[in-house]
């Protein structure tokens, strides 16, 4: 297997997670961080900063699709 052939390999493998899992992911998170009573389950800050971050990360991945598509 080449270089080239590995690469492709893993952006497919990237972008099958992204579309199977990462929507569900920033539900989960946005409900999280919208209910008080649900944050006392992200008991950690570090949990708490990377649930905003792949909100954001999500939305970025959205404007560049929208942007750029295929």
């Amino acid at each position: 297997m080449t270089e080239k052939d590995t690469l492709e390999r893993t952006r497919n493998i990237n972008e099958m997670l992204k579309v199977q899992m990462f929507p569900e992911l920033v539900k989960l998170m946005k409900a999280m961080l919208s209910d008080p009573s649900k944050q006392e389950i992200l008991e950690s800050q570090t949990l708490i900063i990377n649930a905003e971050r792949i909100i954001k990360a999500d939305a970025a991945y959205d404007d560049f699709k929208l942007n750029n598509p295929d």
